[in-house]
């Protein structure tokens, strides 16, 4: 059984450490952006011993010490189940794409095919995500393309091919600094174009649903 004795703090320092060092070690380039996730993620298991020893020190009644573990253990537990929680709402995938029997060739996935047992999950789990086509030539689509795609707030733009109508770049995540890729190709469908799109993460097994709300939020862009 937990004894909480002088060092009682412990759990709750290592926590808070955890907690808040793996965004700021991101930030400051110290570590690489899965590093300082899998630092964060380790403050949800300091977390639950922080709960466990607050429990302990109820048993003491000691208010104070009790509030401290409570607090700093609930603070990363819950904030890392909510989390998870999102995640499981979505498919565990990381490269989604509108055309997956031809899906838009990625530069930055050097020319590694479209995992295919991705094209179940994404159909089941985004069946809206679907490449838009519009009533105009192809070279005025992605005219409006590159306009619109300037405008998404923090996306980079590193080629756009008005010969192979094809555009693409990365967007960075803000706290843990996650590079996502993207390319948006426009093709010419009798009088009309379509506009297909792929986002891909560079890191990890899932994306808690940040590709598809990538392609979602340029297509809205493109409505007007």
């Amino acid at each position: 059984m937990l004894r909480p004795g002088k060092r009682w703090y412990l759990p709750a320092a290592l926590a808070l450490a955890a907690f808040f060092g793996g965004p700021l070690l991101v930030q400051a380039r110290v570590l690489a952006p899965l590093q300082g996730f899998m630092l964060f993620a380790v403050s949800g298991l300091f977390g639950a011993v922080c709960l466990v020893w607050g429990l302990r020190l109820a048993g003491l009644k000691d208010l104070k010490k009790t509030s401290v573990m409570l607090v700093c253990g609930l603070v990363p537990l819950v904030t890392l189940l909510a989390g998870l929680a999102a995640g499981r709402k979505v498919p565990r995938i990381n490269d989604v794409a509108t055309d997956l029997d031809n899906p838009p060739h990625l530069a930055a996935a050097r020319d590694a095919p479209y995992p295919p047992e991705f094209k179940g999950l994404v159909q089941a789990g985004y069946p809206d995500l679907l490449s838009r086509t519009v009533d105009m030539a192809p070279a005025q689509a992605f005219a409006k393309v590159k306009d619109a795609a300037k405008a998404m707030p923090g996306w980079e733009i590193t080629r756009a091919d008005d010969q192979s109508l094809t555009l693409e770049g990365t967007q960075t995540s803000a706290v843990f600094r996650f590079v996502d890729d993207f390319v948006v190709r426009v093709e010419p469908l009798d009088t009309r174009a379509v506009i297909a799109m792929r986002s891909k993460s560079r890191d990890g097994k899932g994306d808690f649903g940040v590709n598809a709300a990538r392609i979602r939020a340029f297509y809205a862009a493109l409505a007007p």
